[in-house]
């Protein structure tokens, strides 16, 4: 997924002129950037990665990718699923060290989906005090695009996205209403994780500089009061700011 910032070198050479720097995304919610001029730039996103993923989601529907859309929503809903549960055993579980107590749990589920589905249900079902109700048709759709090769079309990669935004207001909601003090304590030890290989991304690109990207959210997470996006909304958001980069996309 390409990534785009605001060169610091060009900026502070000339701040009446706006040069975006060019990168991808890695995993780890960081971008090895560059300028036209040269500039390179470590930018990091204030994310969560599911955020991240619905992002680019919309990116490759509004490029035409529908299949490529619908696995991008689908990872996104999934690491959701990810976030609530580890935020449910920080708020719960009683260790020296209980963030890295989930670390270990982790690594034991994070490659399974369906064992993380269920701790998923289980956690959104004791904090919550409802079940979570998957739509079957929309899995069944994903599964057919994931697993079978399908080829979504743009109506139907429309109606999954509007399904998975939907999913993911109610556990962004959940999130916001029952783990205030969680939340940010586990966003910055996600942070911490991916340190090293920041420090090593300046290592290897001398006169580099980092930067923190933390542009409004397609989803609206980072708005102090909670708003329920749209999947009409992220389109618009994500159009207006590929007008505002212009002729470098």
């Amino acid at each position: 997924m390409k990534h785009y910032c605001l060169c610091i070198n060009c900026f502070e050479a000339d701040n009446t002129s706006l040069i975006w720097a060019v990168g991808e995304v890695q995993s780890n919610l960081l971008a090895i950037c560059r300028c036209p001029n040269g500039h390179v730039q470590i930018s990091g996103l204030q994310y969560d990665l599911f955020d991240v993923l619905f992002t680019s989601g919309i990116h490759a529907y509004r490029k035409g990718f529908y299949s490529e859309s619908v696995m991008s929503f689908a990872a996104s809903l999934e690491r959701a699923y990810e976030l609530f549960i580890k935020l449910n055993l920080f708020k719960t579980v009683k260790t020296d060290n209980p963030l890295e107590t989930i670390d270990k749990f982790w690594k034991e589920i994070e490659g399974q989906s369906e064992r993380q589905y269920g701790a998923f249900c289980s956690a959104y079902l004791m904090t919550v005090r409802e079940a979570w109700k998957a739509n079957q048709e929309q899995v069944k759709f994903r599964n057919k695009v994931i697993h079978k090769g399908y080829i979504a079309n743009s109506q139907e990669a429309k109606k999954y996205a509007e399904y998975i935004i939907g999913c993911l207001n109610n556990i962004m909601k959940a999130i916001k209403e029952n783990f205030a003090e969680q939340r940010s304590p586990l966003y910055f030890h996600i942070k911490k994780l991916a340190k090293p290989a920041k420090e090593k991304s300046l290592k290897e690109n001398p006169g580099a500089k980092y930067s923190a990207n933390s542009g409004p959210s397609l989803l609206k997470w980072n708005s102090h009061n909670h708003e329920d996006a749209t999947f009409a909304d992220a389109l618009a958001l994500a159009e207006s700011f590929d007008k505002t980069i212009g002729e470098q996309i």
